[in-house]
């Protein structure tokens, strides 16, 4: 998979409506899975706790949650502050959640940034077991099983943090758009 040029990525950016970048930022900065993007609801978002849910998760039956950097809340809040009429996070053309993540012309794929996603964290300096447990991989063992959520999630912040700090030291335009 070919690594994803920030810069180009962010300039990319710009041509996209409000839902589109948001979406494409949250891709970015989570590696979550399409699926599970695609499946979240405007409630699973907490941008105060800075958090979000995921309820569709191919490795886990009740759902995830992840720590989100202060910059991402911040857009996902600017996003959510538009009028919207359906309960969907990403709302597709009916009244359902929106069925492809692409737009004509759009370079990147969300695979692509889920790839690209391990590599920030790598650079970022964040530890392979916590890279795995932030994309959501299952894990050999029992040990997630008996760790509570909010003190994973809390863990997991710091690295979060690292790799939105890392983008957005090297793009920082990609935080400078209002949506």
């Amino acid at each position: 998979v070919d690594p994803v040029d920030l810069s180009d990525f962010a300039s990319q950016l710009i041509n996209l409506n409000s839902m589109q970048r948001a979406l494409w930022t949250v891709s970015l900065l989570t590696g979550a899975r399409r699926s599970s993007l695609l499946q979240m609801k405007r409630a699973d978002v907490d941008t105060k706790a800075g958090i979000i849910h995921l309820t569709h998760v191919k490795t886990m039956r009740e759902g995830a949650t992840l720590p989100i950097g202060k910059r991402l809340a911040k857009l996902l809040e600017d996003y959510l502050s538009e009028p919207a009429a359906t309960e969907w996070l990403w709302p597709g053309r009916s009244a359902g959640p929106l069925k492809e993540m692409r737009s004509r012309g759009w370079p990147y794929g969300s695979h692509q940034l889920r790839h690209n996603y391990t590599t920030l964290a790598t650079r970022a300096d964040v530890p392979m077991m916590e890279q795995r447990l932030l994309m959501l991989h299952s894990l050999p063992g029992m040990g997630q099983t008996y760790t509570h959520g909010d003190h994973l999630v809390e863990h997991l912040r710091q690295y979060a943090d690292a790799i939105e700090n890392l983008v957005a030291a090297e793009e920082p335009k990609l935080f400078a758009y209002k949506l």
